[in-house]
């Protein structure tokens, strides 16, 4: 019996030891996080609701405290979003911090180049950059001799920069482009036909690269392949990124605040979830009426989706608010609202709207919808004149993207239903002369000059098809 008293008292004593041990752990622990909190660095955040929404701006204030601790990722988040919104000063604060934190990584350095080229500071933006391309080999490497070489032509340094874009190597695409162009100006046209030669193996109907071509060849005397190249950049595709900053900001707004809660809405919509935008939208946008932080392409984005979801009264408002509150008219904003007013019975204020927008944009116009309404009104001459236009554009697109026989026939379309268009001539000639049909073209052309005697293109036009006729001077 004594013997078991002794062996509880010596567990009770042990099991007292350890509770005392972990106790004091735990008090170790308690006392080291805290004291980390305490010292950890204090964010003043940036004026948010100057700048920004007010749910924007409600998180933008609240970010720093979703962080306990400092750290590398926590200042590196940070910086994220206020670069994202346009606070450069706080996020090259931030970067800093990264930096001390990891000096390794280059897409830290590549975000605190473009924070401190943001505000005017670009030597310190080329020293972080030559820092990341004299450490490292490969993609970043050219990436970060291309800033240097673009921050060089801020500075209007031509030489420097091209020592940075010859840096980059002669398989960085838009450093060569770039070398090409700096050639072209400084009349050395002849050394850049080896550069351009490989520019236009990868991209060949680029409208930089066609316009480089055009303006060496021209600058070699070589008179017709400049206008054909020049010819070439109306019907170009974009294929070359010559964007230095190696991340996109704009795609990063759809993360935080408002821009992320319109992008779910957006997806709702492409769901026709029309219910649920018809009532998301208003509460989103109500979080924004407050004048001064307010950005009026919001209403316009709202307002779009709300006439998609068949609630044109609370579309109407959005729009009302953004062009007579806010002072903001965009064609897109004035388009809508003229579709609000017709489905609203008012058809002499939707014609007015549209005609705002027309005016303002007129390749952007829904022309279709127009000559429907303006034949439901019994105007028949003005729905074939929109039907006309619809054909002119669409014309004009199939021949920017060099569908000649569509464009052709969109063309022909237009000019059968309304022959007082000067531009449906004009584009209908390009579309003969490329097509190989120089009298059909000719004639095009005199047609526009006869309705706008001062269509300059279409002179021009004329003028080469004479002079090619003509034949070259003996």
């Amino acid at each position: 019996m004594p013997c078991f008293r002794c062996l509880t008292a010596v567990r009770l004593k042990t099991l007292r030891n350890v509770l005392a041990v972990a106790f004091g752990i735990e008090i170790i622990v308690v006392a080291f996080v805290v004291g980390r909190r305490l010292n950890s660095t204090h964010i003043v955040p940036p004026h948010a609701e100057q700048y920004h929404d007010s749910l924007t701006s409600r998180e933008l204030l609240d970010l720093p405290d979703r962080y306990w601790f400092d750290s590398t990722e926590k200042w590196r988040e940070l910086a994220e979003v206020y670069m994202t919104l346009g606070h450069f000063a706080k996020a090259d604060a931030c970067l800093g911090r990264a930096m001390e934190g990891n000096p390794l990584s280059t897409s830290i350095a590549f975000s605190r180049a473009y924070c401190l080229e943001r505000l005017g500071r670009i030597d310190d933006a080329n020293a972080v950059l030559h820092r990341v391309a004299e450490q490292i080999t490969g993609q970043s490497a050219q990436t970060a001799w291309y800033c240097i070489g673009c921050n060089a032509l801020k500075l209007e340094q031509a030489a420097e920069a091209a020592h940075a874009f010859e840096r980059a190597g002669i398989d960085h695409l838009p450093s060569l482009y770039q070398r090409a162009r700096l050639l072209v100006r400084g009349a050395q046209a002849a050394q850049a036909e080896p550069l351009l030669t490989k520019l236009v193996a990868e991209h060949p109907r680029d409208p930089r690269v066609l316009q480089l071509r055009s303006a060496a060849a021209a600058a070699l005397g070589r008179s017709e392949e400049a206008d054909g190249f020049r010819d070439a950049v109306d019907r170009a595709l974009v294929s070359l990124s010559v964007d230095a900053p190696p991340f996109d900001l704009h795609s990063r707004k759809d993360r935080f605040g408002l821009g992320r809660e319109m992008a779910a809405v957006y997806e709702q919509l492409q769901a026709r979830k029309f219910d649920a935008v018809s009532r998301r939208l208003p509460l989103l946008v109500s979080e924004d009426m407050h004048g001064e932080n307010h950005h009026p392409l919001l209403l316009q984005k709202a307002a779009e989706y709300l006439v998609y979801a068949r609630n044109e009264p609370v579309a109407r408002l959005l729009l009302d608010r953004q062009i007579d509150e806010y002072g903001f008219p965009t064609a897109r904003a004035w388009e809508l609202r003229g579709d609000v007013l017709f489905h609203d019975h008012q058809p002499d204020a939707a014609w007015s709207a549209w005609s705002h927008a027309l005016r303002m944009q007129p390749e952007t116009i829904d022309y279709p919808k127009l000559a429907e309404a303006a034949q439901q009104a019994g105007d028949q001459l003005q729905s074939r004149r929109y039907l006309s236009l619809a054909d002119q554009y669409a014309g004009m697109q199939h021949l920017r993207n060099d569908r000649l026989e569509p464009a052709h026939q969109a063309l022909q379309r237009a000019a059968a239903r309304d022959p007082e268009l000067a531009d449906v001539w004009f584009y209908l000639g390009e579309t003969e002369r490329l097509l190989g049909n120089g009298r059909e073209a000719e004639v095009s052309y005199r047609r526009c000059l006869k309705l706008v005697p001062w269509h300059g293109r279409a002179q021009s036009r004329l003028d080469r098809l004479s002079s090619t006729r003509r034949g070259p001077p003996d």
